[in-house]
């Protein structure tokens, strides 16, 4: 009986030492006291996402600092902000033409009418003789037996050339081309003196 009694502690000694020696982890755990004996000290966020959310909201909460008030766009070589370059102001002087064509001798004095391009005056006719078109200032009309055309005359300080003729126009007659009818009109009929036109030498 005794014996017995013996062999059941020893076997129950036995038991618990192996369950100590070969499982100490899982015993740590299941033993008594391991909450106790294990301290939480970490303070920090639980994951990696919530570690990140207060350094966002901090960058949100806080603006983005700026030195001074709105920067001024900065100013190239040319002195314009954005880099275009204002044309230099050049003034254009106007000067008059230099006079090429002097009076040459004097053919004497003409009489001298006017016309334009209307039907009544040369039947609406876009052409002149010499198949040019008119001009005020230029054109005349004249006896092409006397003054061949292309011929150049100077009347009152302008440079005619001969580019029509007339039925009436004849010896010395010529008919000056004026752009409206009403100035026609007004010129009316005069008598002029005409010269020829020379080129000026050098």
């Amino acid at each position: 009986m005794k014996k017995n009694g013996f062999c059941r502690a020893a076997m129950a000694g036995t038991a618990l030492f192996l369950s100590i020696a070969v499982f100490p982890s899982q015993a740590a755990e299941t033993g008594p006291g391991f909450e106790e004996a294990v301290e939480d000290t970490y303070d920090g966020p639980e994951s990696p996402l919530e570690a990140a959310k207060p350094a966002d909201k901090a960058m949100e909460a806080e603006p983005a600092k700026t030195s001074g008030g709105p920067r001024k766009p900065a100013e190239d070589a040319s002195g314009m902000a954005d880099g275009s370059q204002e044309a230099p102001s050049s003034k254009v002087t106007e000067t008059e033409p230099e006079e090429t064509t002097v009076p040459g001798r004097s053919y004497g004095t003409f009489k001298i009418s006017a016309y334009c391009g209307c039907e009544a005056c040369s039947g609406g006719h876009l052409y002149t003789y010499s198949g040019a078109v008119p001009k005020e200032d230029h054109t005349i009309s004249a006896d092409l037996d006397q003054f061949p055309l292309g011929t150049k005359l100077l009347i009152d300080g302008i440079i005619y050339t001969v580019e029509d003729k007339g039925s009436g126009v004849v010896e010395n007659h010529l008919d000056i081309y004026f752009d409206t009818h009403k100035e026609a009109l007004d010129y009316g009929l005069q008598k002029v003196e005409v010269f020829e036109a020379v080129e000026k030498t050098q």
